[in-house]
């Protein structure tokens, strides 16, 4: 009799615990909450990049030439100030631009650009500033102009 009573609790406990789970499983299927997605940050919300800027100092001694020191050379003050205007001149260089597309509304006349701009994904529109003074020149179906004061470069799709 003793054994019939702990059985009958077992069961109990059982039909308890199973009971549970049957309803968290038809809560998740027909629950009537409703899930709030929230929207997409758009493109323009992102701030500029600024990027940053060094110079070397490369008046140390050759690593490979351990037998001439800098004091054993008889124009040093030359070959210093050599060294520094090569490094006071700014290198230009474009940044890293990967165009995906475009995209035209059927009423309107501007194109939107995808494009990829060292990393950040952004969507342009012609005469837009990109980030530090590069702008979308004009946009083609194959191809992208990109311009920075002066100078203009052109960036073919990703195929």
């Amino acid at each position: 009799m003793k054994n019939k009573k702990f059985t009958y609790v077992l069961l109990m406990i059982v039909a308890f615990i199973w009971y549970k789970a049957f309803f968290k499983v038809k809560s998740s299927f027909f629950s009537e909450q409703v899930e709030v997605v929230q929207p997409i940050v758009s493109a323009n919300s992102f701030s500029p990049i600024i990027r940053d800027t060094f110079l070397l100092d490369i008046t140390y001694q050759d690593p490979f030439i351990p037998f001439v020191s800098l004091s054993d050379l008889s124009n040093i003050d030359e070959i210093k100030d050599a060294a520094y205007i090569q490094r006071s001149i700014p290198v230009f260089m474009w940044p890293s631009v990967k165009y995906y597309g475009m995209m035209k509304k059927e009423k309107s006349k501007k194109p939107l650009a995808i494009l990829s701009v060292d990393g950040f994904k952004l969507m342009a529109r012609k005469d837009e500033e990109l980030f530090n003074g590069f702008y979308v020149k004009k946009i083609y179906k194959d191809s992208i102009l990109i311009g920075y004061k002066n100078k203009r470069k052109y960036f073919s799709i990703i195929q």
